[in-house]
């Protein structure tokens, strides 16, 4: 059903959530070895882009005053490594496997603030009569502006350039160099406590806590009801000072035998948000203006920045049409998403939850939940009291379980990371509510609670999912993807979980068997199995790639091809729903290339997470769940 090509899109958020207004680069990076080119971020951006379309070259040589030091480096080596060469064969610098026709970057001159050390530009790209955007992120280094990262803003995924700097680089070596420094930036320990003592009074609530948790965490503190929890958590932003012990957090250091400084306490606060159990949102403010008063008074921002900045976080967290509303008008559960944007208007390092879904009812229990699962694709690192282990279940990714003040177990919770294309309906697809659903959605959660483990999902590009696998940004590829003898030299797949077959569709009654469709244009995906039979079993039908069968649909019912060639259950919801579309000759099954069904993809290797989701598998058909599941999806 899919056919992955070598083409590097791996998933990898960057440090600040997508809902944010990440904040330019003016401070200087450093100083910088190579040449650069004259003028601002989007000027540099645009003579890079503008060069790669004139000369159609990806030439790192020719490209190096565009680059910053570490990415030109680094490509660089790989450029001279034999086994990582072949990942700068495709186009390095987009999520596309091939040169854009035309880009255009958007403006920096809207971007408000000078104190990040990044600017994030948009960039609209063209090939044919295709369109995507990537964002490409600038750095300065030295008086240069230069380019550090490129990611696909439809799936949140890496082009290659900037995953090879992304993989090796916290690794603190490549390719057995040992010249690069940044590892111990990035897997340097977000929040690290030692011997923490602290007490009300005569009445000590905390007993010696030490225990870590990286850059890009999920925490969940766990316990019941007076166990210390929420006390360590005001620790962390120094709401409760401790009377022994050290505190590393967000890049500052305190050292409990001296009193920290008013200013040291500030500069703590800027990167370490907090969300309350009781929202403490200003009640004479409305909740745009509860968004916007902080960063006016502690960053600088000016009202018009800051409120740009409050207009993306509210329609993120479909907050929009309360921007007017008093908190006294509010839910408890808007009153907390209100609470959440108003945190994260500070753009901070590490977030603080106390008892975030306390007294919330389930439904806005589980849009809390969504939030915070949301906001760990994008590094940043949360820390969270509850007493609901089903909260825990679905959030943490490291559990502590306190009582009595004391912490008694740090366990990491199993989590399951899954990649998917979710374009596929009605095996994977995006509901009204920017959730990915679908048939193997469904199976896949129960899968994981047999396995009783947490599953997240993350969207991207076809061809991105197996590379995905290899550089360890998940740990399974659930995608409706086809168990083939060149995908299983690369990943190990489950047993099959779906038996497919294929079947083509054109207009009704215009044709009735796939010999009419000689010399006549046939939709697939590109880069499936679909696409490849075709080549070699009809030449003589001409194949039109696309990205999504979505589109391939549209253009099918729009008369600009003849036919679609897809997954059986796939085009026959289409059969459905458009009665002006019919099936054409019989589905094909040819067991060279349909015959062995779809499976779950997990990395070579990794047999211990293949025979749990094995055993997972079998159980799930024994018990009905899975046809329970079947009929869900694709008995409608």
């Amino acid at each position: 059903m899919r056919y992955s090509k070598l083409t590097m899109l791996i998933p990898c958020a960057l440090l600040l959530s997508a809902c944010t207004t990440v904040t330019p680069a003016y401070k200087d990076n450093g100083t910088r070895s190579g040449p650069c080119v004259e003028g601002g971020p989007d000027n540099v951006a645009q003579q890079f882009y503008d060069y790669r379309i004139l000369h159609r070259s990806n030439d790192i040589t020719a490209l190096r005053p565009y680059l910053s030091d570490k990415l030109a480096t680094l490509l660089s080596d790989a450029s001279r490594d034999n086994n990582h060469r072949e990942l700068l064969t495709n186009d390095p610098f987009s999520s596309r496997t091939t040169l854009p026709d035309s880009a255009h970057v958007a403006s920096a001159s809207t971007i408000p603030n000078r104190d990040a050390r990044n600017i994030p530009l948009r960039v609209d790209l063209k090939q044919g009569d295709q369109g995507w955007q990537d964002e490409v992120l600038m750095i300065q280094e030295g008086q240069c502006w230069v380019i550090d990262d490129v990611r696909y803003l439809g799936g949140s995924v890496h082009a290659t350039a900037a995953e090879i700097l992304h993989n090796y680089s916290v690794k603190g070596t490549i390719f057995d160099l040992n010249s690069y420094q940044t590892a111990s930036i990035r897997v340097s320990m977000s929040i690290q406590l030692n011997g923490i003592n602290c007490f009300y009074g005569a009445h000590q609530a905390l007993f010696d806590i030490t225990l870590d948790c990286p850059q890009g965490e999920t925490l969940v503190l766990l316990g019941p009801s007076g166990a210390g929890k929420s006390s360590l958590l005001r620790v962390l932003n120094l709401l409760e000072m401790p009377r022994s012990g050290t505190l590393n957090i967000a890049g500052n250091h305190f050292d409990f035998t001296k009193t920290p400084s008013d200013k040291a306490i500030r500069d703590l606060r800027r990167n370490v948000g907090m969300v309350f159990q009781q929202y403490n949102l200003w009640p004479h403010l409305t909740v745009q203006q509860n968004l916007i008063e902080a960063p006016c008074r502690v960053l600088g921002l000016s009202k018009d920045q800051a409120l740009a900045r409050a207009e993306k976080l509210l329609e993120r967290l479909r907050l929009k049409p309360y921007s007017d509303r008093y908190p006294l008008h509010l839910s408890g559960g808007q009153q907390q998403r209100v609470a959440i944007a108003r945190a994260l208007m500070m753009e901070p390092q590490v977030l603080l939850f106390d008892e975030p879904t306390a007294a919330l009812d389930p439904e806005i229990t589980a849009q809390i939940v969504s939030i915070i699962r949301e906001l760990a694709e994008t590094n940043i690192t949360q820390v969270i009291v509850t007493h609901e282990v089903e909260v825990a279940r679905k959030t943490a990714s490291r559990v502590v379980y306190m009582e009595n003040g004391f912490s008694l177990s740090a366990t990491a919770a199993e989590t399951i990371r899954f990649a998917t294309e979710a374009s596929y309906p009605p095996f994977e697809s995006i509901d009204a509510n920017n959730q990915i659903v679908g048939f193997d959605v469904d199976l896949a959660q129960a899968l994981c609670k047999e396995i009783d483990a947490t599953c997240t999902f993350s969207n991207q590009a076809f061809d991105s999912l197996i590379p995905s696998l290899k550089f360890r940004r998940v740990e399974a590829v659930m995608a409706g993807m086809d168990i083939t003898p060149e995908r299983e030299k690369q990943v190990l797949f489950t047993t099959p979980y779906y038996d497919n077959s294929a079947l083509f569709v054109g207009q009704q009654g215009k044709y009735t068997s796939v010999d009419q469709l000689k010399g006549k244009k046939v939709g697939v995906q590109n880069g499936t199995t679909h696409q490849k039979f075709i080549m070699d079993k009809h030449p003589e039908i001409t194949t039109v790639p696309y990205d999504s069968y979505q589109n391939a649909k549209l253009d099918l019912q729009n008369g600009r091809i003849d036919g679609v060639f897809g997954d059986t259950a796939v085009v026959t919801e289409w059969l459905k729903d458009n009665p002006k579309l019919a099936a054409v000759g019989d589905k094909v099954t040819d067991k060279d290339y349909f015959g062995t069904g779809l499976g779950i993809a997990v990395r070579q290797g990794n047999t211990e997470l293949q025979q749990k989701l094995n055993t997972a598998l079998e159980k799930v058909k024994k018990d009905g769940t899975y046809e329970t599941i079947y009929n869900k999806w694709f008995q409608k």
